[in-house]
């Protein structure tokens, strides 16, 4: 027998969505029985920390995997260097302009795995979605293969189809309650859930066992379920309480292999959030109209376009200017396209008097922020902080 110390290895699990209020919620509530043992009788602690602002995952991965998430300031934003709207999701253009994000910069799990991030970030990417807000295969040779394998485990394809079942069931049943009591719902997040739960997530633990099985050195997995279907239903709906328990599952397979894996490795095993959610009502429910209308009637002279909305044009004379709106939940930016660089608040209200506080003014408008010499600015109706 060997007296040699076991290999070290770091496994992070990213649980998408859930904030530490909402877990401490859970745990009180019985719904992640098992990460409560982990903290009641492993040593394990739930950590606050404060997310800030934006509070996206695709600035909080870049955090993690690259150690620089300062350039990433939403889910989709205008990139004036390259004259483009940076997106991750349908029609993603990420891709493009990459390299200039983290140039330089060695990621967390290079040599490892990396699994269902939106960069690809180690030297196997399984079936990550790069680039990508709604999650599919990464390359198909990885992606292929961890598929190919889950399809072929009998006891893996068992509970997929068990679970599955029941998950479609679960779901449309809230959906269908959710309509008939004429609450609303999120139905392009309702169909997201389902594929989440029914597929991704079971695919994303698969590969996240199988690696640890590998002996790989750092894994990282993202979930992205229980982010989903509070999208869809609400952080506190009983159907997005019920997908905790299945995230407790998988935490609780993930811990039985850190040290009972095949390759004999000393895993220490990382649970963190990005974000949290809280329930809001969407701008335009004050008197249906957007934010980029009410811009276009501050500047009568600009085009407006709004990303994921509508464009607005001046009639019959050449635009004074171009501005590009992009939302990203209850996040907006506004970017003046045709001015090179950031607009600092000094150069904003020279330019544009008064404009930020009028926007700071517009029911549904909580905070404007600014930058400014110090940093940056606060702007809401009740003055400048």
């Amino acid at each position: 027998m060997s007296d040699r110390a076991p290999r070290k290895g770091l496994v992070v699990i990213h649980l998408d969505g859930l904030s530490h209020g909402r877990l401490g919620a859970a745990l009180e509530g019985g719904h992640m029985p098992f990460v409560k043992t982990l903290i009641e009788k492993e040593g394990y602690e739930a950590q606050p920390y404060r997310c800030g602002v934006p509070s996206t995952t695709p600035f909080a991965q870049a955090g993690i995997l690259y150690g620089d998430n300062s350039e990433i300031p939403s889910y989709r934003w205008w990139d004036k260097e390259a004259g483009l709207l940076v997106v991750f999701g349908s029609g993603s253009t990420f891709n493009r302009v990459a390299d200039r994000y983290f140039a330089g910069r060695q990621p967390l799990t290079a040599g490892g795995a990396c699994i269902a991030a939106l960069y690809r970030a180690g030297a196997t990417d399984r079936f990550g979605p790069p680039y990508e807000e709604r999650h599919r295969p990464d390359q198909p040779d990885e992606g292929g293969r961890v598929i190919a394998a889950f399809l072929l485990n009998p006891v893996t394809l068992y509970f997929w189809i068990r679970h599955g079942g029941l998950a479609l069931f679960r779901i449309a049943s809230e959906y269908l309650r959710a309509r008939f009591s004429r609450r609303r719902t999120a139905d392009v997040f309702v169909i997201a859930d389902i594929y989440h739960e029914v597929v991704v997530h079971h695919l994303t633990r698969f590969a996240l066992l199988q690696a640890m099985d590998e002996g790989l050195p750092t894994i990282y997995a993202c979930f992205y379920t229980y982010d989903e279907a509070s999208h869809a239903f609400g952080p506190t709906d009983p159907n997005t309480l019920r997908v905790l328990r299945h995230i407790d599952s998988t935490i609780r397979l993930a811990s039985a292999k850190r040290r009972a894996n095949k390759a004999g490795v000393d895993y220490e095993i990382v649970v963190l959030s990005d974000h949290g959610q809280v329930e809001t009502i969407p701008f335009v429910a004050a008197d249906r109209e957007s934010l980029g209308r009410k811009i276009s009637r501050l500047l009568p002279d600009h085009a407006i376009t709004e990303h994921r909305g509508l464009a607005f044009a001046p009639n019959g004379v050449v635009p004074a200017g171009r501005v590009e709106i992009t939302y990203s939940g209850g996040l907006a930016h506004v970017y003046f396209a045709h001015v090179a660089g950031r607009l600092d608040a000094r150069s904003l209200q020279s330019r544009y008097p008064g404009l930020a506080e009028h926007v700071a003014d517009l029911a549904g408008v909580g905070i404007v922020m600014v930058k400014d010499r110090d940093g940056g600015a606060l702007l809401t109706r009740d003055g400048r902080f």
